[in-house]
């Protein structure tokens, strides 16, 4: 009897928790800062980052 006792336990726990929807979702990670107002952003051209091409 003990040996059935304790999966049945453990099966009705995760069966109890699955059924539970988490409170919150994981943390969001931190907004890189803005620019102030009228700013230019400027951004790399995709092709800094290529290897050079020998022809």
């Amino acid at each position: 009897m003990k040996h059935l006792f304790i999966p049945l336990l453990l099966g009705i726990l995760l069966w109890g928790a699955a059924c539970v929807p988490p409170r919150n979702g994981p943390p969001r990670p931190p907004k890189p800062p803005t620019p102030p107002h009228g700013a230019i952003q400027q951004a790399l051209p995709d092709t800094a980052f290529m290897a050079p091409v020998i022809v």
